[in-house]
């Protein structure tokens, strides 16, 4: 699992196998929710599994993109 910005996202994102990319903010509480169930996958498919978080109040580029 790894965080990505504005400026790094499409680097995190690139990758041969599949990525799971997480929007979230520290406010959304949908977001606080699922965070456990992304985690888990994140351990439970490594290696497999690339999961790119996204601080949507931190990247505002990649908010606006998505």
């Amino acid at each position: 699992m790894v965080d990505a910005g504005d400026g790094d996202f499409d680097e995190a994102v690139d990758s041969t196998g599949l990525v799971l990319v997480d929007l979230w903010a520290p406010w959304c509480g949908p977001c606080r929710t699922v965070a456990p169930a992304v985690e888990a996958a994140a351990r439970e498919f490594a290696g497999k599994l690339k999961v790119v978080k996204v601080d949507v109040d931190q990247a505002p580029g990649i908010s606006a993109r998505f």
